[in-house]
């Protein structure tokens, strides 16, 4: 991702200028970007892996246990290796079915089947083609990976519930329906990013 950033979030709020709450939201929210992701490929999918289904506070905090008491100094890669330290992840709070998606994933590293720079060079289709064939990676696991590992411009999470959440509410507000993928293309992430801001300070926008 290489934007210039004052050039998407002006063409986000002109797209947006019939949408009067979707621009205020943009508004308020001023300028967004992924940050730069400092975790490698895999230690990503499996943080994003254990995130399924689970509120963004309490994977973080599994996730902090596993990394920071289990796991300190040595890449996660090269401890889950050891399958001896499988029963580790599990006394983190990672489900017996999550750490099994794990192992489908840590399968395709070790066989180089997942390779990091192909896959950041894959239209989005595309990459979920190849990444969907690794037990517990879905659309949305998918979609994660590319807005915030490899930081992709136009990413659109149709089965994200705060996603959903929010367009939902948009359309209410609005009374009308908003085909968000068209109007938004090719700068869809950085809608996702507003969205995810705001969510939680909804009920103080009227």
């Amino acid at each position: 991702m290489n934007p210039n950033k004052k050039k998407v979030h002006k063409y986000l709020i002109n797209a947006s200028s019939d949408i009067n709450f979707l621009k205020r939201i943009i508004m308020l929210n001023g300028i967004l970007e992924p940050a730069p992701c400092k975790l490698d490929f895999f230690s990503f999918i499996c943080k994003t892996i254990i995130s399924q289904q689970i509120s963004f506070k309490v994977a973080n905090k599994i996730w902090h246990d596993l990394t920071f008491e289990k796991v300190k100094n040595t890449k996660f890669i090269n401890f889950f290796n050891e399958e001896a330290n499988r029963k580790k992840i599990l006394e983190s709070g990672v489900s017996k079915k999550k750490l099994h998606f794990m192992i489908s994933v840590f399968d395709g590293f070790r066989s180089k089947q997942i390779n990091e720079k192909k896959l950041g060079s894959m239209k989005s289709e595309e990459f979920k083609l190849v990444m969907k064939k690794y037990k517990g990676i879905g659309d949305w696991t998918c979609s994660m990976i590319q807005i915030f590992y490899f930081r992709k411009e136009n990413i659109w999470p149709k089965n994200d519930l705060i996603i959903n959440k929010m367009v939902n509410l948009i359309n209410l507000k609005e009374n009308k329906e908003i085909n968000f993928e068209k109007r938004f293309d090719p700068y869809l992430t950085f809608v996702c990013l507003h969205l995810w801001e705001i969510f939680p300070k909804t009920k103080l926008i009227n």
